[in-house]
């Protein structure tokens, strides 16, 4: 079952999956983490390109956590991630997850240059 916070999109004629984390804080993120990870296994798909908003958000060592158990359980089923709405400490946690998981992630400051980038 697709999370709530999760949808496809579509641009340029390829499919996008879009996380929406914006405005989640503790365990309310780290749920979400949970639910989309839990999805993202199920799905059983390789090759995709991915799209996560985080404004807002506060990522701690219990997200990051998450963040890093989600990428290893769900096999890296991500050619590439987006991720928009990102601060210059979140830059960091970005950075670590880059250096431990291989995946290949770019931050943008819109969603419209993180979908471009995305379909290329």
């Amino acid at each position: 079952m697709m999370p709530n916070q999760v949808k496809w999109i579509e641009h340029k004629e390829r499919e996008i999956l879009y996380a929406n984390l914006s405005d989640l804080y503790g365990n309310e993120y780290i749920n979400a983490i949970i639910d989309i990870r839990d999805f993202l296994v199920d799905l059983e798909q390789n090759n995709i390109c991915g799209l996560a908003n985080v404004r807002n958000t506060f990522v701690n060592k219990n997200v990051l956590k998450e963040i890093q158990k989600t990428v290893w359980t769900a096999n890296n089923p991500f050619k590439k991630v987006g991720v928009i709405g990102i601060t210059k400490v979140q830059e960091i946690f970005i950075e670590i997850v880059k250096m431990t998981s291989g995946l290949d992630v770019k931050t943008f400051d819109t969603m419209e240059k993180a979908k471009d980038w995305l379909v290329e």
